[in-house]
């Protein structure tokens, strides 16, 4: 069970991948979390504001914490069609990722780096308690976390897998 002891990644981990996500026609509303005790509730009103913005369907995503989060939110939110993770920890802080995806049933992906510390591990656990039955894993080569795996030795087996997984979800 991971629990890392801080994050340092931001919004702008997320800005050479979500241009891409843009291009290929989602809206994208990427932002940073505010104090550790409210990252659930800033996922929250994040998905409300895209919802604002006009966008009928939701699909989470995030790394590291932000992948927890994500989860965590997608399994409280009605209407998100799916969800997804990169190295994603079962335990952060006080997030817990494993109620969520007990709860969740939409289409959910966990991606990971073999050598990412316990992140690989806490994808597959994370994955075998899913409840969705369109459930996905990817454990790649590597020991790249988050948002690097989008730059790491497996980038287009990862970029595929998350493309992929937007255009079933969103269908």
């Amino acid at each position: 069970m991971s629990s890392p002891t801080k994050s340092d990644g931001s919004l702008c981990n997320w800005a050479s991948i979500a241009p891409a996500f843009a291009n290929a026609g989602y809206r994208v509303l990427v932002f940073d979390f505010g104090q550790p005790a409210t990252v659930a509730d800033d996922m929250h009103a994040a998905t409300k504001k895209i919802r604002e913005l006009g966008a009928k369907k939701v699909i989470l995503g995030g790394a590291s914490l932000g992948g927890t989060v994500a989860l965590m939110t997608a399994a409280r939110e009605r209407n998100v069609v799916g969800a997804f993770s990169l190295s994603a920890p079962d335990v952060y802080g006080n997030t817990e990722g494993l109620p969520a995806v007990r709860r969740f049933r939409a289409p959910v992906l966990f991606v990971a780096a073999e050598e990412d510390g316990d992140f690989a591990e806490d994808a597959r656990r994370l994955y075998r308690a899913a409840a969705s039955r369109d459930k996905k894993l990817l454990i790649v080569p590597g020991s790249q976390h988050g948002t690097a795996l989008y730059g790491g030795p497996a980038a287009e087996r990862v970029r595929a897998a998350v493309d992929g997984f937007l255009e079933e979800a969103a269908s």
